[in-house]
């Protein structure tokens, strides 16, 4: 990334990852050794008079507002009043930090109006959300790791209406996929070094099983079925509200 220097990833969480989830220690690594290091996890690049951090150096380990290099990398989020956007909003949040940082800024946000209601089955209470959290967490990362972030003019966009989110990631699907493959489990991976990470840190898995946990999650909740759309520059999903029962 041009204009960016080796100072604008935040070391510290880095180090922090690659000990918990690779079991690597860079503390006494000397800067050559720590480089070369860096660089073969393609988290930065060497110029001819220094190293420099690549687009997903920054994405998954920069510091503070990353939209500074990378303007397109941010999540908008809004609660929007009703069913329709012409209705007004009750609030707007802008996330720009790195893609683990946004992930966890976004799920937050959502879970302000995700309601918590229960039913009784025989002696026991059975609790539900309005949305899951596995499903919630599963379009997130989807959305932020397979985004096309060559698209520089639009940004990740969560919508809270009052009887369903909707996520748009910039980017269509590839030509060779269809999203009944996609459900199915077909692998595809637009950016594989952030999948590695997020496959290291837990927090996504590469076996095709992603959207096949939304679909499972939303089903065991009682949320009619998510709907996913190509709509040719970005891909979005919708997910529907649970609908109480008279119980409830």
């Amino acid at each position: 990334v041009a204009g960016a220097k080796l100072g604008d990833l935040d070391l510290t969480a880095l180090a922090e990852y690659l000990q918990n989830y690779r079991r690597l220690e860079i503390a006494a690594l000397e800067e050559t050794a720590l480089h070369r290091l860096l660089e073969n996890l393609s988290l930065v690049a060497r110029t001819e008079v220094e190293v420099r951090p690549t687009i997903a150096g920054l994405l998954l380990f920069g510091k503070n507002r990353v939209t500074r290099w990378l303007p397109q990398n941010g999540v908008d989020c809004i609660k929007v009043r009703g069913r329709n956007l012409s209705e007004g909003t009750d609030d707007v949040k802008f996330f720009e930090r790195n893609v683990f940082a946004n992930l966890e800024d976004t799920l937050a946000f959502i879970y302000r109006y995700n309601t918590q209601s229960f039913v009784i089955e025989g002696v026991r209470r059975v609790d539900f959300w309005d949305y899951p959290e596995k499903a919630l967490r599963e379009c997130l990362v989807n959305a932020l790791v397979h985004r096309d972030y060559t698209i520089t003019g639009s940004h990740v966009r969560v919508h809270i209406f009052e009887d369903r989110i909707a996520i748009r990631s910039p980017g269509s699907i590839p030509d060779s996929l269809t999203l009944g493959k996609i459900r199915l489990g077909t692998i595809y991976h637009r950016n594989p070094v952030l999948m590695q990470f997020f496959y290291d840190a837990h927090l996504s898995e590469r076996l095709g099983q992603g959207i096949p946990t939304i679909f499972r999650e939303m089903q065991a909740n009682g949320n009619p079925e998510p709907v996913f759309e190509d709509l040719g520059d970005e891909l979005k999903v919708t997910l529907h509200k649970r609908i109480a029962t008279a119980s409830q």
